[in-house]
């Protein structure tokens, strides 16, 4: 079970993206509002029983913080 990783990233303060694996799903004016689109992925994700992993990144591209939904993707080697 791999976990699905979302990115919230912005070009400039009125253009916000989420991608995946660089790729751009879609695109906000506001930055709220691609973390509650994200976040509500993320939650749909977990509900099928799949980890999902935000990344929410500041404007000048640093991460800011992240959100686990689910269990992990990794396992402890015995």
């Amino acid at each position: 079970m791999k976990t699905k990783t979302w990115h919230i990233t912005a070009r400039n303060e009125r253009d916000w993206h989420i991608e995946e694996k660089g790729e751009l799903l879609i695109r906000f004016d506001y930055r709220d509002d691609a973390i509650r689109e994200a976040a509500r992925r993320a939650q749909a994700h977990e509900a099928e029983g799949e980890p999902a992993h935000l990344v929410i990144h500041r404007l000048d591209g640093s991460i800011e913080r992240e959100l686990h939904f689910g269990r992990p993707s990794f396992r402890p080697r015995p």
